[in-house]
C-alpha cells in the first residue's frame, strides 16, 4: 500500500507514496513501508513509543536501527534520545541523511558524534556539546521538508566513524504528536 506501481521497458517500477499517507488503522507510509503508528492514548501519547520513558534522557538513549523507518510519539515538551554506531564504509562516501514525517508543525533533530579518533568536523559551523563528550549539530523545520545531512569528517583520522547520539523533539507540539524518522550513516 505504500508504493505506486507501474511498468516501464525494464519491468515493474515501485515509487514510494508520500510519507505520512495512511495505510490502514492508524498506520502510515514512510519511505515505502507501512508502519504502525497508532497511539494507545491519542490525547497524551508523549510517553508512548520506542524506548519510553528511558529514552527521555541522553544517558539512556534507545538503540536506533539505521535505514529502517520508525514511527513513535512525542509531546511539545518531550525529547527522545537514540544512539547508533556510525561506521565508515571502505571506499564509500558516507553522509548522515535523514527524512521525517510528523503530525507536529515542527521537528527539531540534533545529531552528536563522538569520533572513534579525533573530533567531528562538517555538518555545522559551531558544534554543540552532547552526551559523553560528543559534539553535534541541530536542524529544525517542517517535517515534510526537514532533511538533515552531514558529511562527517573526524579530524586526525582516516576513519570517519563513531558513536552517534540523536535527539528528536516537536517543540510547540500538542501532548500527542506522531513522528516517523528514516535515515542513518
Amino acid at each position: 500500500p505504500c508504493t505506486a506501481d507501474s511498468c516501464d521497458a525494464n519491468g515493474v517500477v515501485h515509487t514510494n507514496v508520500t510519507n505520512g499517507t495512511s495505510c490502514g488503522d492508524g498506520a502510515i507510509c514512510m519511505e515505502g513501508k507501512c508502519l504502525p503508528c497508532k497511539p494507545q492514548n491519542p490525547t497524551t501519547c508523549g510517553g508512548e513509543g520506542a524506548g519510553e520513558p528511558a529514552n527521555n534522557s541522553e544517558t539512556t538513549p534507545e538503540s536506533f536501527k539505521q535505514f529502517t523507518p520508525m514511527c513513535t510519539f512525542s509531546s511539545g515538551t518531550d525529547t527522545d534520545w537514540y544512539t547508533f554506531y556510525a561506521t565508515d564504509g571502505a571506499f564509500s562516501y558516507d553522509v548522515f541523511r535523514f527524512k521525517f514525517w510528523s503530525t507536529a508543525p515542527l521537528i527539531e533533530m540534533c545529531l552528536y558524534v563522538k569520533c572513534t579518533a579525533g573530533t567531528p568536523n562538517g555538518g555545522c559551523t559551531v558544534k554543540k556539546p552532547g552526551p559523553n563528550g560528543s559534539l553535534g549539530c541541530c536542524w529544525s523545520g517542517a517535517p515534510a521538508t526537514l532533511a538533515p545531512e552531514w558529511d562527517l569528517d573526524c579530524s586526525d583520522s582516516g576513519d570517519d566513524a563513531g558513536t552517534t547520539y540523536m535527539s528528536i523533539k516537536t517543540p510547540g507540539g500538542d501532548s500527542c504528536e506522531q513522528y516517523a524518522v528514516y535515515g542513518g550513516y
